[in-house]
């Protein structure tokens, strides 16, 4: 039972591996601090959007 369990776990870590990691991001529109240390990890075989408020 705990070596089914291990391999299940091991298959889902190397199946949705992180294809997109950031850790602290900082980043400026003009004087904005837009981001502020922003920690991200995006997987593998997953939709991810980033969405965010849009001001003109």
């Amino acid at each position: 039972m705990v070596m089914q369990v291990k391999k299940t776990l091991l298959k889902g870590v190397l199946e949705y591996r992180p294809i997109l990691r950031s850790v602290k991001l900082n980043a400026w529109y003009g004087r904005v601090h837009a981001l502020k240390d922003v920690d991200v990890t995006i997987p593998s075989k997953k939709i991810t959007a980033i969405m965010g408020r849009r001001e003109s």
